[in-house]
């Protein structure tokens, strides 16, 4: 007769055996792939499609286009295409300034 105790570390051994059996699947819904970042005048965004399939979709900023591919697929060996750019792309906007007043002064 098996008790309580028995019968949960069973039930956790054969839970921990079969997700070990999948982590290989589960590795390339996972994915063994790397946090990415937008890249500079771009963005980034994170879908997973409906066999759990990891994908990042890049845009750039208005004056700028993509240089590389829009879409990443997570694979088992990382992401399937290197992250892509942004390039200038015809007449662009005029830069964003800030202007800082300094409060001390320079002595030569």
């Amino acid at each position: 007769m098996q008790t309580q105790s028995s019968q949960t570390s069973r039930g956790n051994t054969m839970d921990l055996l079969l997700l070990i059996g999948l982590l290989p699947l589960i590795s390339g819904v996972l994915g063994n792939c790397p946090l990415v970042q937008a890249p500079q005048w771009g963005r980034v965004r994170e879908r997973v499609l409906k066999d759990g399939t990891l994908q990042t979709v890049y845009s750039c900023e208005p004056g700028r286009r993509l240089k590389g591919h829009k879409i990443l697929t997570c694979t088992a060996d990382g992401w399937n295409h290197p992250i892509p750019k942004c390039v200038p792309h015809g007449k662009l906007p005029p830069p964003r300034f800030i202007y800082v007043r300094s409060l001390t002064r320079l002595q030569l």
